[in-house]
């Protein structure tokens, strides 16, 4: 579970990508007068509120993120074999693979709201255009998974 905590002590949780949160998280940046010193701009606000928004999106081409999920899948499957861990469900090992291929290709972004951004964009990638490891768990199940979680379509 991860947070964000405004200034103005007003905190989004983000528990997994929600349309309801979104959609309230995007009122507030519509909307809400925010203090004079609040260090982003309405516009900056509505960017990091909105899924996909192009001033947000990564500069980092397709090719790329498909090859570090191949990479991220085959040392975890390696990982899990070895330490015995069994994936509950398709979320999960979707959520895994965007994460960790996130965390590869990104780490953590001191831009607000754009790791948020990262994992959508990697998400709409890997259901585009990626083919899961035959022996990745719930793999046939997987993309479907990311659409709901993502809200892809």
């Amino acid at each position: 579970m991860a947070a964000y905590v405004l200034p103005s002590h007003i905190t989004v949780l983000w528990l997994k990508p929600q349309k309801e949160m979104l959609e309230l998280a995007l009122m507030l940046a519509q909307g809400y007068d925010f203090a004079a010193s609040w260090p982003y701009t309405r516009e900056q606000l509505q960017a990091a509120m909105t899924p996909g928004h192009p001033d947000l999106r990564p500069n980092v081409p397709d090719e790329h993120i498909l090859v570090v999920a191949e990479e991220v899948e085959k040392r975890l499957l390696v990982q899990m074999a070895e330490e015995g861990v069994a994936l509950r469900d398709p979320t999960q090992a979707g959520m895994l693979v965007v994460t960790m291929t996130h965390k590869m290709l990104f780490d953590e972004s001191s831009i607000f709201g754009a790791d948020e951004h990262e994992m959508y964009h990697i998400a709409r990638v890997l259901v585009a255009a990626h083919t899961f490891h035959p022996d990745w768990p719930y793999r046939d199940q997987v993309k479907g998974a990311l659409v709901k979680v993502f809200h892809l379509l």
